[in-house]
């Protein structure tokens, strides 16, 4: 049985990738430094580790007898992660497979076209220099590295993305309601479901010797609508008025929502080209009730 580890396996994509790995029948340790939601992920058969990315020993010997280290830290976490891959690899003559976590919205595209791997980089964006650790593990000949290159991930309890979708509604007793629309107000967002992000992974892996070295830019077909008009149905969703809904446009305030203000729809046909993966979710705007609910349920859950 083949032994996967997920850095960042307490998080919302990490503990994701992990499950899915375990359901495909892979032995995971997903490892973390906060040790949130190891009951989850025991009741799923992943098992929890706690590390300190700033101390090799906690961390080291798993890599060491891991066939697959997934990279799901969504932070400055990857470099130490992939020079520490790369390094043990090297030293055990054991070629791992690497998975890695970039993100869509760090490429630029003219209007109309589609964002791909061949899309230009926004270098002065701070997530840029995660980015370029991405890119050059690829080339190296210690691992058999795959990059993947998401939009915002929906799904199920939604992590911190749901706060990008139902936090920035301010809802009156009236029943009218205030968007506070950061960015471009006619953008349109595209975003990939949770469970089709980490069915990619496991494809990967499992197809990893004709994928090695590639990227992949993966998310759903769509998006259909402009922000605003997303935003205008969670207010509908959350009980506004639609004939009482106002909204206000402003800059983005910081680097969560400048990362989240970008646009454009994504050209996934290599991903379908190389391991015939195809998002099972569609268009998020139609699914938006759905999401809605299992976030208010989940935050409702993890209140209590």
């Amino acid at each position: 049985m083949s032994i996967v580890l997920v850095f960042g396996g307490s998080g919302f994509v990490g503990c994701h990738v992990a499950k899915a790995f375990r359901r495909a029948g892979y032995r995971v340790y997903a490892a973390s430094r906060s040790g949130n939601r190891s009951h989850e992920l025991l009741q799923a058969e992943v098992i929890p580790i706690n590390i300190n990315l700033n101390e090799p020993a906690t961390f080291h010997p798993y890599i060491e007898k891991a066939d697959i280290v997934v990279d799901a830290t969504m932070g400055e976490g990857l470099k130490i992660v992939v020079d520490a891959t790369i390094e043990i690899a090297k030293a055990t003559q054991h070629k791992k497979t690497l998975l890695m976590t970039g993100g869509a919205g760090i490429y630029v595209t003219q209007p109309g076209e589609l964002i791909s791997e061949r899309s230009q980089k926004k270098k002065e964006f701070v997530n840029a220099a995660r980015i370029d650790v991405l890119l050059e593990a690829l080339k190296s000949p210690h691992v058999k590295p795959v990059g993947f290159l998401p939009p915002i991930v929906l799904g199920e309890d939604m992590g911190r993305w749901g706060n990008a979708f139902f936090e920035y509604v301010k809802l009156h007793d009236d029943g009218s309601a205030v968007v506070d629309l950061y960015g471009d107000p006619n953008r349109k967002m595209p975003a990939i479901h949770v469970r089709d992000l980490a069915a990619a992974y496991v494809l990967a892996a499992q197809n990893i010797n004709a994928v090695a070295g590639e990227e992949f830019v993966v998310g759903s077909d769509g998006p259909s609508h402009t922000w605003e008009e997303v935003q205008r149905r969670v207010a509908e969703l959350m009980g506004a008025n639609p004939a009482k809904i106002s909204v206000k446009v402003r800059e983005p305030a910081n680097f969560v929502e400048s990362f989240r203000n970008f646009s454009g729809g994504l050209n996934c046909k290599k991903i379908h080209d190389l391991l015939g993966w195809k998002a099972v979710h569609g268009d998020y705007f139609y699914e938006l009730d759905l999401y809605y609910a299992a976030w208010k349920a989940h935050t409702a859950k993890s209140t209590h």
